[in-house]
């Protein structure tokens, strides 16, 4: 929501503003008097093309302009401890609270958001969650061609109960998370230099919970991590500077305050990277940007090390004025808190097509699918596989108001050998919401 806000506020003088609706996993649909489309803009796609009859154009305040929103969301979910029998469902109230307040300078620019997001849980009060977050960031325009970015966020939140890492407590497992950015780039005539560098640090809260069948609390200090990445991206102007072929090297390292609680071993790891790839703009039609590469993780003992090809794709490709496809591809190393597994490769492939029924009212089908394969120690064994089917709409009654619903159907299979890993349980839920959104 920051992101794409800031993007419509750099178009102001024109009024127009930049909405993406629902990114990810959600679906928009939205729906007034109809208004023949136009012809895509580059890297345009139905869900981000401008509609400045019905954006919100911000409060001015000095400087600075102004995006606050608010955000009331019903929802029904059958199983909300994502388990494979005994299935509790409930009705949730989600309220999200967000400003956003950016600059409107000639040159440079400073952004300051602020969100809440308060859960409440009709039948288990135990479920409830508070989670919110801080954030500022900016750009220093050192030269036409040089600038320095920045910023840095604190959060709270949770972690979903149907995440490979939830510990099953008695309650949701909350935790704190800073992270600080920089990042330089400079461009010399065709060629674009780019270094950027991040910190992040988390630290998990205990939780009560049940272990052979007995109450206690569940240490999460060996969860508590700093993460530390450097990297560098050299791209090369084709025909224009929407076309690049580019080189990525990359670099982290992930070191735990503690060692794993259960078998006492140090689970910080260093990790490097090298992707080669292309971004395009094929006239507004087909855009995107694939890159493929290989990654290798090394972790003390007595973790394996993991090593994989690993790739990255973002295409959209406007099979119509009013119908976009958009495929996103990822494969990467994530951690977890698997007893016998030093971490596991997830490949994430999300395909969608939003469709423009009216100028106001899009349509949205997708399906996501992730596979989790695991690294393990000795005989362990474990992959998961997740389907995500997803259908969705939102009815944008003018720019101050719009009404959106969404339903998806969501199921984990899971082989393992190792129930004591973690949330290892195959389930299967429906999901379901109505949201009404006010913004300014």
């Amino acid at each position: 929501m920051n992101h794409n806000i800031r993007r419509r506020n750099s178009r102001l003088d024109k009024h127009v503003a930049l909405r993406r609706w629902l990114p990810g996993l959600l679906f928009s649909l939205s729906f007034n008097t109809a208004i023949l489309a136009e012809e895509p803009a580059p890297r345009e796609t139905v869900l981000t093309r401008i509609r400045p009859e019905l954006d919100p154009l911000g409060v001015k305040v000095g400087g600075f302009r102004a995006y606050p929103t608010f955000t009331y969301k019903g929802l029904h979910d059958d199983n909300i401890f994502a388990t494979q029998d005994n299935k509790e469902a409930s009705l949730i109230s989600e309220y999200s609270l967000e400003a956003l307040l950016r600059s409107n300078w000639p040159n440079h620019q400073l952004n300051l958001s602020a969100s809440t997001d308060i859960r409440r849980h009709s039948d288990f009060s135990s479920e409830n969650t508070e989670d919110w977050k801080f954030s500022v960031d900016g750009r220093l325009d050192v030269t036409q061609n040089n600038q320095l970015y920045g910023g840095a966020s604190l959060k709270r939140d949770h972690v979903d109960r149907m995440a490979p890492d939830d510990t099953g407590g008695l309650v949701p497992t909350e935790f704190e998370e800073t992270n600080v950015f920089g990042h330089y780039s400079q461009r010399l005539q065709r060629w674009h230099i780019d270094l950027d560098t991040s910190q992040t640090r988390k630290n998990y809260d205990d939780v009560p919970g049940i272990v052979n069948g007995v109450e206690t609390v569940i240490n999460q200090d060996d969860r508590d991590r700093s993460e530390r990445t450097v990297g560098l991206r050299v791209g090369y102007e084709i025909l224009s500077s929407q076309d690049r072929v580019f080189v990525v090297l990359r670099r982290d390292r992930r070191d735990y305050d503690e060692p794993e609680d259960v078998i006492n071993a140090d689970r910080s790891s260093k990790g490097y990277e090298a992707l080669m790839g292309l971004a395009l703009d094929l006239g507004g039609v087909t855009s995107g940007n694939l890159s493929a590469g290989y990654r290798v993780q090394d972790y003390m003992d007595p973790f394996p090390d993991i090593r994989t090809p690993v790739f990255n794709a973002s295409l959209n490709w406007n099979a119509t004025t009013l119908t976009s496809v958009n495929i996103d591809l990822e494969r990467s190393i994530k951690e977890t808190i698997g007893v016998f597994f030093s971490g596991y490769v997830s490949t994430n492939t999300l395909v969608t097509v939003d469709h423009e029924l009216r100028r106001n009212l899009l349509l949205k089908l997708g399906f996501n699918y992730i596979t989790d394969d695991y690294e393990s120690l000795g005989t362990a064994e474990r992959d998961d596989t997740t389907y995500d089917a997803l259908v969705g709409s939102t009815y944008l009654i003018n720019r101050y108001i719009n009404v959106s619903m969404q339903y998806h159907n969501i199921r984990r299979d899971s082989s393992s050998n190792v129930t004591a890993s973690s949330n290892s349980v195959e389930f299967e839920k429906d999901i379901i919401y109505i949201q009404l959104r006010a913004q300014f």
